[in-house]
């Protein structure tokens, strides 16, 4: 990991789109797999995200918070974009109904990405999601890979099922919208923190603030974190998508 986040470091100088160094850095990392994947910061953060114990996320707020702000600077991009998952998730999805993706959810423009065997692939039992998205971020000049056109959903996004449809060869697609939670599951790491507090015994307010007193931690300070994470990760499969 020590290795990763130098060669993060410096290819993210001089960044784009107003973003720092560290801010530019972050989404890159995130962006990078390890070997093995479960060792990825997309994986160990995602599964902490996706965790009912919001405790959990304390040692990520400063990373958080850094790869929050990055991509709270670049524009909101709103299109249909696609989500490719090698299972049925089908039946769990009803027509009309909402649900919360927690994690960040990584979704493409293109589904000749999607073809790709690394990806969704052509063959087997498969789940495609057309998403209509109103906050997603674009980060292909953040991100490790550049050809992907990588578009990023953020966490605690809420979605609507608008139907869904088997087309044969195991290929099942669902398609959803991004709609508007009654209140704010992800605060703008830029506003200022929320007043008030809310129940820990709430499913549905599993709040994921980050707050502007918590300071910055700098990629190679999180180092040590993140292996401190790993080494304690266990070796559930993600459920989530």
């Amino acid at each position: 990991l020590q290795k990763k986040v130098h060669i993060t470091k410096l290819n993210s100088k001089n960044p784009s789109q107003g973003l720092t160094e560290d801010e530019s850095a972050a989404i890159r990392l995130y962006t990078m797999q390890m070997n093995p994947a479960e060792k990825s910061i997309y994986y160990l953060l995602n599964e902490t995200l996706r965790s009912e114990d919001r405790q959990k996320l304390i040692p990520w707020f400063s990373y958080l918070k850094l790869i929050l702000v990055g991509l709270y600077k670049l524009p909101p991009v709103k299109r249909t974009i696609w989500r490719g998952i090698k299972m049925d998730l089908s039946e769990k999805f009803l027509k009309k109904s909402t649900f919360i993706w927690w994690g960040f959810s990584s979704c493409t423009e293109s589904l000749e990405v999607l073809e790709s065997e690394q990806f969704l692939g052509k063959q087997g039992t498969r789940t495609l999601f057309n998403i209509e998205c109103e906050n997603g971020r674009m980060i292909t000049q953040h991100s490790y890979f550049k050809k992907e056109n990588e578009i990023l959903l953020l966490p605690a996004t809420v979605f609507e099922v608008i139907g869904k449809t088997d087309v044969g060869n195991s290929l099942h697609i669902v398609q959803v919208k991004e709609t508007k939670p009654l209140c704010s599951l992800l605060q703008d790491p830029n506003s200022p923190a929320q007043q008030g507090s809310h129940g820990n015994d709430s499913k549905e307010m599993r709040y994921l603030t980050i707050h502007k007193r918590r300071p910055y931690l700098t990629l190679t300070r999180l180092c040590t974190t993140v292996l401190l994470l790993a080494a304690d990760s266990d070796k559930a499969p993600n459920d989530d998508v």
